[in-house]
């Protein structure tokens, strides 16, 4: 495929995050039953986990920058959702952004973080915004009915540090803690190539009582993100 915009490319991990109407997407979520329990592992500043509580869902999220006081997470945030959205423009042509969905991804990007920010104070004194972080977090064995990760592994495979050993070891975490399953969104890196070692990952996990499949979701805005990992077992 011939694009001539630079692809999507971040130099270090952003705080970022995204709405509960677009975790229902790519996370498939229409199947969760009414109260489930859920972790959003690499949440960010996602505001899944706020709208997810006030339909009902006992959602927690986790990520390192939680340990961050509230004046300079917020900092971090609005200058990662600068950045991350000065390089989504930048690389347009590799996201879906017909009929006006680049625009909206930027209003719901930025939705996602001014709900984040105003329910933060409030879960962390309540501990539903827990700062922990993979490949090994401090939680129970099957924890939470279901687990969530996305736009972490997988997309920062390039990444010095996040080799193919912390990619294990972060899938056979996640799926340690999912009584149900585990799904981690998307598949490929940011450049739109494949994870070079998913296969191998997936082999490795089977041979440890993890089950995986790929299942196509109806999501697609980074191009030729389209598909998530589900992980099953582990945690016996």
């Amino acid at each position: 495929m011939s694009i001539s915009s630079p692809v999507y490319h971040l130099e270090s991990c952003a705080v970022f995050g995204r709405t509960l109407h677009e975790y229902r997407r790519f996370f498939a979520l229409g199947d969760l039953p009414p109260g489930a329990s859920i972790l959003d592992v690499a949440a960010g500043s996602a505001s899944f986990t706020a709208e997810a509580r006030a339909l009902g869902y006992r959602a927690k999220a986790l990520d390192p920058s939680y340990a961050m006081n509230e004046r300079a997470l917020r900092l971090r945030i609005e200058d990662d959702y600068a950045r991350c959205i000065d390089r989504l423009m930048l690389s347009r042509a590799h996201f879906n952004g017909r009929d006006g969905a680049l625009e909206a991804a930027v209003a719901q990007r930025r939705e996602a973080k001014d709900r984040f920010l105003a329910d933060f104070r409030l879960g962390q004194a309540a501990g539903y915004y827990l700062a922990d972080e993979l490949p090994h977090t401090g939680l129970e064995t099957a924890a939470f009915d279901y687990v969530l990760s996305g736009h972490f592994l997988f997309l920062y495979g390039q990444f010095e540090g996040f080799d193919r050993d912390f990619h294990l070891a972060a899938c056979r975490e996640l799926a340690r803690l999912a009584a149900v399953e585990a799904r981690i969104y998307p598949v490929i890196q940011m450049d739109g190539e494949p994870y070079p070692h998913l296969d191998a990952v997936r082999e490795e996990l089977e041979q440890t009582g993890v089950h995986s499949e790929l299942r196509t979701v109806d999501y697609e805005f980074l191009r030729g993100a389209h598909q998530m990992l589900v992980l099953q077992g582990g945690n016996d």
